[in-house]
């Protein structure tokens, strides 16, 4: 996986051939957005 982070926002980039692709998504929108 390659991260990117920026100021507002981190990015998560998954290899194609990913096993846990398709739960991802869903599993990353259940984590509250944090708000500084």
């Amino acid at each position: 996986a390659r991260v990117v982070e920026w100021k507002t926002m981190i990015k998560i980039h998954l290899p194609s051939s990913c096993p846990a692709q398709a739960i991802m998504p869903a599993a990353l929108a259940r984590i509250p957005r944090l708000v500084t």
